[in-house]
């Protein structure tokens, strides 16, 4: 009997070990690059600078770095986008092992009560860090933004201006 309980107890130390012990990061790029958007997103203090930075290398470490505690809680904890969908497309591995990843990303913006989607397709390079063994974002680029008002866009023509007379 006792020497069931044992291997009950070594299975159960087995597969819950690693539950305890979660790293930043994900085990593919497709997950590494969710949980930097839903951290992004989701940001509710400054110690979720620290998470983006776990989660970051390169370019994207450096650019997250320099902003300031301030400015980050202006746009990322008192933001008034809320994620509405992510898709990862096109997987591209490099000779050098780094990755490139074709994603869209869709978000509501609800600043001045003026509702508005945006939908943004983005190319995300991530690097698989040999330390943690998880992959981190290097850098995104923008390729292509849409933007979808609510309500409508009025355009104002501007008056002629007179020709100057010198």
């Amino acid at each position: 009997m006792w020497k069931l309980k044992f291997c009950f107890s070594a299975i159960a130390i087995v597969f819950l070990f690693p539950a305890c012990t979660r790293h930043s990061g994900g085990d593919t790029p497709e997950q590494a690059l969710q949980e930097y958007i839903n951290t992004g997103f989701s940001a509710k203090s400054l110690d979720d600078k620290k998470k983006l930075l776990d989660l970051s290398t390169g370019e994207a470490f450096d650019s997250l770095e320099k902003i300031t505690d301030q400015d980050f809680v202006h746009q990322f904890v008192e933001s008034k986008l809320r994620l509405v969908s992510l898709k990862t497309k096109d997987l591209r591995k490099e000779d050098n092992g780094n990755v490139s990843l074709i994603y869209e990303i869709s978000f509501e913006d609800k600043a001045n009560n003026v509702g508005s989607m945006l939908t943004n397709k983005k190319i995300a390079f991530l690097t698989l860090d040999p330390k943690s063994s998880t992959w981190k974002i290097k850098s995104t680029t923008n390729v292509k933004s849409l933007v979808e008002r609510k309500e409508d866009l009025v355009v104002m023509p501007q008056a002629a201006q007179p020709p100057s007379q010198h």
